[in-house]
Formats: C-alpha cells, sequence, structure tokens
C-alpha cells in the first residue's frame, strides 16, 4: 500500500488474488471501472487506485486493512523509515555518569528514536510531505500514528516532537547524545519505587500542607519511608530529579503553585498572526487604573476600559469609572466609534463585568461583524494584555504615585515606591487631576512608535485602509448608542401658572 498522487493505493499482488481474483481484476480493468497507475514489467510495479475499485471489493479492503488512506499514509512512512546502524554503534559505546553502560533494550529504544527522527527529516528536506500527504497536518497525524503502533519512544503530538526534534538537529544534525535523557545511569528508580514516587508528589502537591523546601520534604519522606519499611534517601538529589520531570511536573505544578502557571507553561498555544489592516480586530478589556488617588485609601480605587486596534496598537476608546460596568464599556466604545468612523470586522472581550449586558442587549453584535469572548485568566493569548503591560511600564511609570503593575511583577521598577508614597498622601492627585494624566500618557503611547513600522501609532491607523469595514452613518449610531426601554413612555401635557 502506499500513498500516490494523494490516492491511497495497492499493488497489484496485494490485491491479486487475496481480494481479487485475477480473472475478475481483467474483467474490471477492461471494462474500465478500475483505475491503475504504472505499468509492469522490467522490476517496475503497478498500483491500483483503492477508490476506483468496485463498492464490494472496497469494502473488504477497508476489512482487511481498516482505513484506506490512513494505511496508506503508515505504509509511505514504513518505506521511508531505515533504521540508522551508526545511531546504535553511538549508544552501544555510550557510558552513563555511573560508568555502566546503557543496556540492550534502551540501545535499541534510543536507536529506534534516532531512526524515526531521520525519517522526519528525510520527508521534509526531500519535499515527501507535499509529495504523499495533503497537508503537513495529515504528515503529523501519520507520524503520531505511526510512532504509536510501533512503540517508538518519542512524543506523538506536533508539539511535543518539535522540542525533540530541535533538540537532535542541531549543530550538523544527528545529535545523537540529545535522545539520552540526563537520569539515565542514575539510580533514584531503584531506591523509589512507584507508591513512594506516588507519596513524593501527593505530599509536594498539597496546597493544605506546603512543603516550604526539599530538606523538608526530604525529613518527611524518610519518616514515611522507615515506616513503610522501604530504603531511605541521603540527599534531596533524588527528589529533585523526581519533581522536575515534565510528566511529574504536570502532576504537582497545578494545585502547588497555581493553575494558570501550569497552564502557561504546559498548555497548548496556538501562534496567531495579527492584522494587516486598522479595524480588522479591535480588542476591549478592563483593567485597573494603576494610579493612587486622594480619596483611594491607598489602593487602586478606579478602573479604566480600554479599546485597542489590534493592527497598529493605537488606543481608540477609553472610559474611567469606579468599577468594570455597562456604562463604562457602552461609553467607550461610542468613543472608538467617533474615533475610527468604522465598525470593526472582528471584536474580542474577556466576558467579564459588564460584557453580558452587553451581549444580552445585542449591542456587541451590531457592532462587529464577528464578537467572540476571549478565555479568561489567558494573559498569553490577548495581546492586549502586553499592550498594557508596556503602556504601564514605559508611561505610566514616570509618575511618583503610579501603583505598579500586577502583584506578580518582578522588577523593582514595576513596583511603587510606598515609603515615599506614605509620606506624601496628603499630595496625592484627585481623581479629576488622574484623569488629565493618563488622557496625557494615552497620547504619548499613541504618538510613540510602533516597534514594527516606526510610524507612531496613531499615524499609522489613520493611513491605513481597509475596504472590508463598513463606514458608520448617522443611523448606525442611533441603532448602537440610542438606548431604549422595554416599556413605551408616555408623554402627557402638563400646565403650570408662569
Amino acid at each position: 500500500m502506499k500513498i500516490i498522487d494523494n490516492q491511497p493505493c495497492l499493488e497489484y499482488k496485494e490485491l491479486v488474488p487475496e481480494i481479487m481474483s485475477e480473472s475478475n481484476f481483467k474483467w474490471h480493468k477492461g471494462q474500465g471501472n478500475i483505475q491503475t497507475i504504472g505499468r509492469g514489467g522490467n522490476g517496475n510495479k503497478v498500483y491500483i487506485v483503492i477508490d476506483s475499485l468496485p463498492p464490494k471489493y472496497r469494502s473488504e479492503v477497508e476489512r482487511l486493512l481498516g482505513c484506506p488512506k490512513k494505511a496508506a499514509r503508515m505504509a509511505t512512512i514504513k518505506e521511508v523509515f531505515e533504521d540508522d546502524r551508526n545511531a546504535e554503534i553511538f549508544f552501544k559505546e555510550h557510558r552513563t555518569s555511573d560508568g555502566t553502560g546503557l543496556g540492550d533494550e534502551l540501545i535499541g529504544q534510543l536507536a529506534q528514536s534516532a531512526s524515526m527522527l531521520n525519517t522526519i527529516n528525510r520527508f521534509e528536506k526531500e519535499g515527501l510531505v507535499r509529495k504523499y500527504f495533503e497537508s503537513k497536518a495529515e504528515f503529523w497525524a501519520a507520524v503520531g500514528a505511526y510512532i504509536e503502533k510501533k512503540k517508538i519512544k518519542l512524543p506523538t503530538s506536533y508539539c511535543k516532537m518539535l522540542p525533540r526534534l530541535k533538540a537532535y538537529n542541531e549543530g550538523d544534525g544527528k545529535n545523537y547524545a540529545s535522545l539520552i535523557h540526563g537520569n539515565y545511569g542514575n539510580d533514584y528508580s531503584e531506591k523509589v519505587d512507584d507508591l513512594m514516587r506516588g507519596w513524593i508528589l501527593a505530599t509536594y502537591a498539597s496546597p493544605a500542607n506546603p512543603i516550604p523546601d526539599l530538606n523538608y520534604l526530604l525529613e518527611l519522606y524518610n519518616q514515611e519511608a522507615t515506616r513503610r519499611d522501604r530504603k531511605t534517601l541521603k540527599s534531596i538529589s533524588t527528589l529533585y530529579r523526581i519533581l522536575t520531570t515534565p510528566e511529574n511536573e504536570r502532576l504537582w505544578m497545578g494545585p502547588r503553585q497555581g493553575y494558570l502557571k501550569l497552564k502557561n507553561k504546559y498548555g497548548y498555544k496556538i501562534k496567531t498572526e495579527m492584522p494587516t489592516l486598522r479595524d480588522s480586530l479591535w480588542y476591549g478589556d478592563g483593567t485597573k487604573l494603576n494610579f493612587f488617588d486622594k480619596d483611594g485609601k491607598l489602593k487602586a480605587s478606579y478602573t479604566v476600559y480600554e479599546i485597542i486596534d489590534a493592527y497598529s496598537e493605537a488606543f481608540i476608546g477609553f472610559n474611567i469609572a469606579n468599577s468594570e460596568n455597562f456604562e463604562s464599556q457602552f461609553l467607550a466604545f461610542k468613543m472608538a466609534i467617533k474615533t475610527s468612523t468604522f465598525k470593526p470586522f472582528e471584536l474580542r472581550y474577556d466576558n467579564q463585568g459588564g460584557h453580558k449586558k452587553l451581549i444580552s442587549s445585542n449591542f456587541l453584535n451590531k457592532l462587529a461583524r464577528l464578537s467572540i469572548a476571549t478565555r479568561p485568566y489567558s494573559p498569553t493569548g490577548k495581546s492586549i494584555e502586553s499592550v498594557f503591560g508596556r503602556f504601564q511600564s514605559q508611561f505610566m511609570a514616570r509618575h511618583w504615585f503610579f501603583t505598579g503593575q500586577n502583584i506578580t511583577a518582578r522588577k523593582a521598577s514595576s513596583r511603587a515606591n510606598m515609603e515615599f508614597i506614605l509620606s506624601n498622601v496628603h499630595n496625592l492627585p484627585t481623581i479629576e487631576e488622574i484623569a488629565q494624566v493618563y488622557i496625557a500618557d494615552r497620547q504619548m503611547w499613541n504618538q510613540a512608535p510602533h516597534p514594527k513600522t516606526g510610524l507612531p501609532r496613531i499615524e499609522m491607523y489613520n493611513q491605513s485602509v481597509n475596504s472590508g469595514v463598513q463606514k458608520v452613518n448617522i443611523w448606525d449610531m442611533v441603532d448602537l448608542f440610542w438606548l431604549t426601554t422595554p416599556k413605551p413612555i408616555t408623554y402627557r401635557p402638563e400646565f403650570y401658572d408662569l
């Protein structure tokens, strides 16, 4: 079986006489019912396109071989796959940190992994992916299925395979040493059985009884090991190696450090291309207005809701309020529409605060052709979070009453000088003064050069022309921003003495 011209095919000998008799094949071929590729003789092979077989025989192929496309993809990879003898020699000669060899079973596994990586490289370098597969996604799906079927010690997913492939291809390629895990030759697996390894992970992960450091965990482990009649440990190195392997780190990081950190490190990330024209994508998001004010009792007591154009990073609409609510968002969008005079093609928002009221009133669907709520607690997936971070660190941080960025900020420059602020509480600005400061900072951000083009952000926005978005007219403004009530309002004549 083989993929030819993106069609699964069988060799003549795979079809005749196992599935179809020779006489039936000749008859159907003579009637033009069967499509063949290639001509026999002189060692050449004839291939039969499976989809051209009569339904009866096509069903028999599927019964015996499974999905023809899937089986043909696997067969194509098998045909290209070659055992790497040099890899086997390398692993046989390799010595671990304790001076021992790797063992015959492990040598075989590592050599098979190297051969699989060589096969992937060959497909990509020789253009075989395009020749035999409709897309790269189809190719990587076949690679994963082949790895799983042959039980090769490699990841089956594209995202996890890429780092392994990159490490293997470093230098002149075929970096066999990259396949040897740092723990080969260590004896921690002999000291710690599966039961005690599970105890280590569960104890370290527990948020109810936090473990401050590995020395304390070692003390607890030796107590538990003695109670269970297991070997005790002399140092924390074994615990460290167990906890830092990716498969184990995934188990304890979420409960111990928070699932957001786990998701940011091990979750899937999709790289998206940013728009190339203005008004293709707007982001709307609210955040604390990170300024101390006179009435805020030493906390950021106001919020700001911002609308940015993702193409230019220009701020085009905002509103400052006591909290992120429907009215604040409504006014920010109104300002953005007045600034732009166009409706955005796509709008993204975080579905918190007053967004639900905007959704229920159908406002967001009328505002943009696509209105999409982003996933909560996913700052890496929203470019507006990056914009806010840079805006705060580059402009807002210039003011002495800046509260600092979020609580996870590590740089000293991202934190407030509380000693100075506490001694100058009486000099803190009012909210009216803060609003003027914020407006000035926004203007400086819009006039600052965009990191990619070097043009001022607002100039980059104004110069762009997007023919795919709708111009806003007066009736659109009425439809979007005139508020209606569910019950009619009756006006009655009133008479007053003049």
